[in-house]
């Protein structure tokens, strides 16, 4: 009982998605601690990107990566929205549309990020939780070139417009998406390999039991035998 609960998709896809909830938490939590222990330390940064770009070629860790992204950008987003009132905006902007916009703009951010993250947690590979975080992403893209073009004036805004365009597209076409675990179904556990072991046992002895019976030797005589002609004239 313990082993088919253990086994269950549904259990799998809960215990993946609240670990990645609380891997984003406690970056969340811990941000300010965790950047000033690495500030020093380029050389373990180096290897913690390094590790994160092998775990991109394993499905189950490129699902938890992706989940985890989802929540802890979700969760930076929304509080940055929150605090949109405290941000130093330039000039163009410091009127009360300025600040509503970009806590708008973030909090809506940040609702998507979190939105594409259940959905794949519940969903793998799904189409709309691919469309949800890259729309996501080119929103904020777009709205921050949009700031420093009209708000700075610096030339930076054409990486983030680049990016927020790259982003909207990747979102119209996330269907074409090809991945080498989209459509295939999950790796079968123990409990549905001896399974499938029995029911190909049994279709095995089947056919033997089949043959057999066909290959039989029969008790009576052949019809052209010379047995068979005498007990057909009595």
């Amino acid at each position: 009982m313990n082993k088919a609960i253990y086994n269950s998709p549904v259990v799998r896809r809960t215990a993946l998605g609240v670990t990645a909830f609380t891997t984003a938490t406690v970056a969340f939590v811990m941000e300010q601690p965790v950047l000033r222990w690495l500030s020093d330390r380029s050389t373990v940064l180096s290897a913690v990107l390094f590790v994160l770009v092998l775990a991109m070629f394993a499905s189950l860790l490129r699902r938890f990566l992706v989940i985890t992204l989802c929540f802890a950008v979700g969760l930076f987003t929304i509080r940055g929205g929150l605090r949109a009132a405290t941000i130093a905006l330039p000039e163009l902007m410091r009127y009360t549309w300025g600040h509503a916009v970009w806590e708008g703009v973030l909090l809506l951010v940040g609702m998507m990020a979190i939105f594409a993250g259940l959905t794949e947690t519940v969903q793998p590979n799904s189409v709309l939780a691919r469309r949800v975080y890259f729309s996501a992403g080119g929103l904020f893209f777009l709205w921050q070139s949009f700031v420093l073009l009209f708000g700075y004036g610096s030339l930076r805004f054409v990486f983030y417009l680049v990016t927020g365009v790259a982003a909207v597209f990747a979102a119209v076409i996330a269907h074409q998406f090809e991945e080498s675990n989209v459509g295939q179904p999950e790796l079968p556990n123990d409990a549905s390999v001896q399974q499938q072991h029995d029911l190909a046992h049994k279709a095995s002895l089947r056919a033997k039991e089949w043959h057999d019976t066909l290959t039989k030797p029969s008790d009576d005589p052949p019809s052209g035998s010379a047995e068979f002609r005498l007990s057909a004239r009595h």
